[in-house]
């Protein structure tokens, strides 16, 4: 009974207490990027880019007048312009996400530390 109680604080508990800053940097981070890029292409699948960017040379609406292709493509301009800065902005946000991800352990380490010190 004895034995079975100090192999579980030893292995279960301590080991994994150890284990979990290399976890957060190795497989923990892994999937942390991997699920940021299915976000990433969730945004770019929403905002269809990609149609549009196929579309952007054929004329609105059918007409093929050479001012309504004109009106089209500058129309179609504009609509990318602001999807890839909506895309830009979701990037940037995600891109902090990550960035808060590797923060946050040497953040609550040295928290730890400080407040300890400081009792």
């Amino acid at each position: 009974m004895a034995a079975a109680l100090f192999r579980f604080i030893l292995i279960d508990i301590v080991l994994d207490a150890l284990y979990f800053p290399v976890w957060w940097y190795t497989s923990g981070l892994i999937q942390c990027i991997l699920y940021l890029w299915s976000k990433v292409r969730y945004a770019i699948a929403v905002l269809g880019i990609g149609i549009w960017v196929k579309n952007f040379f054929k004329p609105m609406y059918g007409v093929t007048t050479w001012q309504e292709r004109i009106i089209s493509v500058v129309m179609r301009f504009f609509v990318l312009i602001g999807k890839c800065i909506a895309l830009l902005a979701w990037l940037l946000i995600l891109f902090v996400l990550l960035l808060a991800w590797l923060a946050f352990l040497p953040a609550v380490i040295w928290l730890f530390v400080t407040v300890r010190l400081s009792i």
